[in-house]
């Protein structure tokens, strides 16, 4: 029997959500990998389950998760304003929220958040941090860069936006350094390569049909995205493999066998399934090394997953419904 959360709890959870906790793995995960490589320069070896608490840096990276969560938050505000409520799945994008208190909110995320790394007087961690609201900020809500309309932007920024949360992660552990760029080359193409299929699976209403009930993506410019994909793939575990940095280079490894089989099965369900397998393999493989990710990624993800679920009765995607929501989606 499936016990359902309280209407009470799911009101109050809506001020949690707002902070978008599926997109803050991603952010976590990027920031960790930067810290992880700046390790590997220093101590020439990656740090390897790393379990002592530190305080300091347990307040930098809960300093990054309320400033990129403020972002996050600024831009459902402006999605509201913008764009539709319909099929939205944010507490403010839906009206549950009222706009004007999610302000309040992102504001003091953002101001405990800068705080907090003044208290340890890193100010280049500031500057970055600061480069990262206003750039984010200005590219996603006055520049409006969103998938559908401006797909090739949109990639862009986001790899803008990871590059900084990459070096956030290196500033952390060290100075920065000439090999930040050689360490970071195979998270770059890794980043190209899942954004693209973000980018076919939320834009994938543009270009699909079905035949005998299953969803084909069209061929054509969509099929030289999937291989281009495919390719980045490709670079970022080579990349990795030179680097000495399991991190990106066994999860790659894994995750290349997805890539070879969408190349030759190109449709909606092998998007998600390449999405979702690649994010599980590069949170095992981060949480190898710092297992206290885990568990907050756990927390997270069925967090958001229950919410979803009983508040507005959307199936979250998992790894044991795929086919259900592809089912669901042709029938609709």
């Amino acid at each position: 029997m499936k016990i359902k959360i309280p209407k009470k709890i799911l009101m109050a959870l809506d001020y949690l959500i707002i902070f978008d906790p599926i997109s803050l793995i991603f952010v976590l995960l990027i920031t960790l990998a930067g810290y992880g490589s700046q390790q590997m320069v220093v101590a020439g070896n990656p740090p390897w389950w790393v379990t002592a608490f530190n305080i300091q840096n347990l307040l930098f990276f809960t300093a990054i998760f309320l400033i990129s969560g403020s972002i996050f938050i600024l831009n459902q505000n402006n999605h509201y304003y913008q764009k539709s409520r319909k099929n939205k799945l944010s507490p403010i994008e839906k009206g549950d929220v009222d706009g004007k208190i999610a302000k309040k909110i992102a504001v003091i995320a953002m101001i405990v958040g800068l705080a907090i790394m003044l208290l340890f007087q890193k100010l280049f961690l500031v500057g970055v941090a600061l480069i990262i609201v206003i750039l984010r900020g200005f590219l996603h809500n006055l520049l409006n860069i969103n998938k559908k309309d401006k797909g090739g932007l949109w990639i862009f920024s986001n790899l803008i936006f990871a590059s900084l949360l990459f070096l956030f992660g290196w500033l952390i552990k060290g100075a920065i350094s000439p090999e930040i760029v050689v360490y970071y080359l195979p998270y770059l193409a890794q980043s190209v390569s899942f954004l693209i299929l973000v980018f076919l699976l939320d834009s994938n209403m543009l270009y699909k049909s079905y035949k005998n009930g299953e969803e084909i993506i069209h061929m054509g410019d969509r099929k030289f995205l999937i291989w281009l994909a495919g390719l980045m793939a490709v670079i970022a575990f080579a990349l990795g493999l030179r680097n000495n940095d399991p991190l990106i280079s066994h999860s790659m490894l894994l995750a290349l066998v997805l890539y070879i089989i969408l190349i030759f099965k190109v449709n909606h369900l092998w998007i998600v399934r390449t999405i979702s397998y690649s994010a599980l393999f590069f949170v095992f493989f981060i949480s190898s090394q710092f297992p206290w990710f885990f568990l907050f990624a756990v927390i997270a993800y069925y967090l958001a997953k229950k919410y979803y679920h009983d508040r507005f009765d959307l199936i979250f995607p998992n790894f044991g419904n795929i086919e259900e929501l592809e089912e669901n989606d042709v029938n609709n």
